[in-house]
Order: structure tokens, then C-alpha cells, then sequence
């Protein structure tokens, strides 16, 4: 989940709150919050495709 959040390389993304509801005996429902940071001048390449997201770039 942390990488889809990412659009760039460098991107560090973190997981802020996790919440946990029981919707009913058989559903239950994950609230996640993620928090993004960037270093302005040193972005990273920039992610075109979620392939490229999950696998890294080819050399």
C-alpha cells in the first residue's frame, strides 16, 4: 500500500494511523493514513507506471 502512495523515487512514505471497524460478523473495514514527505530538491525519477512503482526501474 505505501508504494502505490509514492510518485516519486525518493518519495518516504509512512503510515500515520491504522483504524480497525467491525462492520459485522463477517465484514470488517481498515482505515489507513498515510503521510508523504519529499526532499524538494532531490525528487528521484518520477514513477510513469505502477509497474514501475512495485518493481523499480530497469537499468
Amino acid at each position: 500500500m505505501k508504494v502505490y502512495a509514492k510518485t516519486y523515487e525518493l518519495d518516504h512514505v509512512e503510515i500515520a494511523e491504522q483504524r480497525k471497524e467491525t462492520l459485522d460478523e463477517e465484514r470488517v473495514k481498515y482505515i489507513v493514513t498515510l503521510e508523504i514527505s519529499r526532499d524538494s530538491e532531490n525528487l528521484g525519477r518520477k514513477y510513469d507506471t505502477e509497474e514501475q512503482k512495485i518493481f523499480g526501474f530497469s537499468k
